[in-house]
Parts: structure tokens; sequence; C-alpha cells
């Protein structure tokens, strides 16, 4: 999980994999992830990245998992990630990211979680 110095302090985005702690991050719109993400992804839309990078991790050595819609965005987003030193990983489609992790985590339903929205 993240250390006590991470600026993230809700732990938003910090989920298992495999058994180990990594960051999702939801690089849809809003509205797209409020209609159906995976549990404990953060949102935080490319379109606005840069002006939210106080809610990335600040340990660069944490793994770093995007997706979006189509996959683009999540490359892109992943491109950035990586020129700012992280170690990025890019599911990219919602469908992809979800069969990753399908047996730990589930899709959460339109409304559910609007508390992550960003």
């Amino acid at each position: 999980m993240p250390t006590d110095s991470d600026k993230n302090e809700s732990n938003e985005g910090y989920v298992q994999l495999n058994g180990r702690t990594v960051f999702l991050v939801d690089v849809r719109d809003p509205e797209e992830f409020d209609a159906g993400h995976i549990e404990g992804a953060i949102n935080i839309p490319y379109t606005r990245l840069h002006f939210l990078k106080e809610k990335l991790p600040t340990d660069k050595d944490m793994p770093i998992y995007t997706y979006c819609a189509s996959g683009i965005r999540s490359m892109m987003a992943g491109a950035y990630l990586g020129d700012w030193g992280y170690c990025v990983f890019d599911l990219g489609t919602l469908e992809k990211a979800q069969a990753q992790f399908s047996s730990q985590s589930n899709l959460t339903p339109k409304g559910t979680l609007a508390q992550h929205k960003l």
C-alpha cells in the first residue's frame, strides 16, 4: 500500500494484482468512469493528467497500470507517465483491464463509486 509520504492519502487507485500492490488509473472522462470501472481504480482523465499529478504515487517505483475505452488515451497517458519517471503498463481497453483484474476486482456499476470521481 502507499507510504505515509504518498500524496494520495485516500488510497484511491491502489489495488492488488497477482499479490502485488499496483496503482490503477482509469484515464477516461468522468462520465465514462461513472458508467462503470474497475473497483479500486482512480479516475484521472487523460485531458487532466498534467493538472492532477498530485494524485499519482510519489514512489516512482510503484507500477502504474492505465486503461481507457479504446486504448489510445491509456497509451498516450502511459507515454507521459513514463516521461515523468514512472514504470507504466498500458492495459488498453476497459475490457482488457477487466480481464486482468477479473479474479480480484469487479466492474463497478454506474453511480456506486461517485466519490472516486475527480
